[in-house]
């Protein structure tokens, strides 16, 4: 089988090379920050969506139990939380349309 003849890339100069870098140096600390402050924590809480967790000891795998508790057990803290939830998404969704 034949192969294709790939077009020859002209070489990179190393100012451009440079540049590059630089750029790069300058986009890593908010890529770190990003890594570090946003995706772990995400991370970290859906893990431990998925365990029963106590600061003194190690998390403990309960798989979905607390999402049937939540959803289909008797949960008494459910209407207030929805109802809270609900009273700032209004309020907080009104004043942004206003302005």
């Amino acid at each position: 089988m034949a192969q294709a003849a790939l077009p020859k890339r002209k070489p990179v100069s190393r100012m451009k090379r440079n540049e590059a870098i630089a750029g790069l140096a300058f986009v890593l600390p908010w890529i770190i920050s990003l890594l570090v402050f946003t995706t772990y924590p995400v991370l970290a809480s859906f893990y431990y969506s998925f365990t029963q967790y106590s600061i003194i000891q190690a998390p403990k795998w309960i798989g979905l139990e607390n999402y049937v508790t939540m959803f289909t057990r008797h949960f008494p803290c459910r209407s207030t939380t929805a109802r809270i939830t609900h009273f700032w998404q209004c309020r907080l969704g009104c004043s942004r349309r206003s302005a």
